[in-house]
């Protein structure tokens, strides 16, 4: 086992890129080894920066824990119970003024009109650089005074306001079920899952994932996608796959 003598009470995991392959197809093998963690007393809770309700909804047909972190961390769903971890106002401002300023890159997500502190936008098209639309989104939002991130989550571009994130939202279910964070996996591939891979001692950055987010890992896999995550729970558990 890959943490000797680790008591696991909860798997985080990101969902694109971390249990699905890199065509965001989630591997059939990930679902089996989710409800036999689940079985043995580890609840898996996804943590993604999609809305709430796909969050919820696919924690209920993959069989994972009924607890959820959805929008990059904004949202926290717990014992029934929705905490919302950041401030609404800012991000609708921030989200107008990417609307406003940025139409010429990047497109709104259906998901937006389900969303409360995290936005989500497309490229409209491969030609510029994902690194150029950060660096335009960033300026922009501090040219305008706005107390915003904006991310890129690999999978789309992300504004919230600056309390924002996945490392928060574990951090916020520890302090709710009295559940120290040494207790606690975080597995993920992306900007956006770095700041729960660097509050979580027991971090794992799959293969695949940049440089600047391996660093906080405690493990990087040496698969990349769903493989990756299969590789870290055999290792970390020793669940045989």
């Amino acid at each position: 086992m890959l943490f000797l003598h680790m008591k696991i009470r909860y798997l985080v995991t990101d969902i694109d890129g971390t249990i699905t392959d890199a065509s965001r197809r989630i591997d059939t093998r990930v679902i089996e080894v989710i409800r036999r963690l689940m079985s043995m007393g580890i609840e898996v809770i996804l943590a993604s920066g999609n809305c709430f309700c796909i969050v919820k909804g696919l924690s209920y047909y993959l069989g994972c824990s009924r607890t959820v972190i959805a929008e990059n961390g904004g949202i926290l769903y717990h014992n029934k119970k929705m905490y919302i971890l950041g401030d609404p106002e800012i991000a609708r401002k921030a989200r107008d003024v990417i609307i406003n300023e940025m139409s010429d890159l990047l497109v709104e997500s259906w998901q937006n009109k389900y969303r409360y502190v995290d936005f989500a936008f497309k490229p409209k098209s491969n030609d510029v650089p994902r690194e150029e639309i950060v660096r335009r989104g960033r300026s922009l939002l501090e040219e305008k005074g706005i107390n915003a991130f904006f991310e890129d989550s690999g999978v789309a571009f992300h504004v919230s306001s600056k309390n924002v994130s996945k490392g928060n939202a574990v951090l916020k279910l520890c302090e709710l079920t009295n559940t120290s964070i040494d207790e606690v996996v975080c597995i993920g591939d992306g900007e956006t899952d770095i700041s729960m891979l660097e509050v979580c001692p027991n971090s794992v950055a799959l293969a695949h994932a940049p440089q600047y987010v391996k660093i906080y890992a405690k493990y990087v896999t040496t698969k990349p996608y769903s493989e990756g995550f299969l590789e870290a729970v055999k290792k970390i558990i020793g669940l045989s796959i």
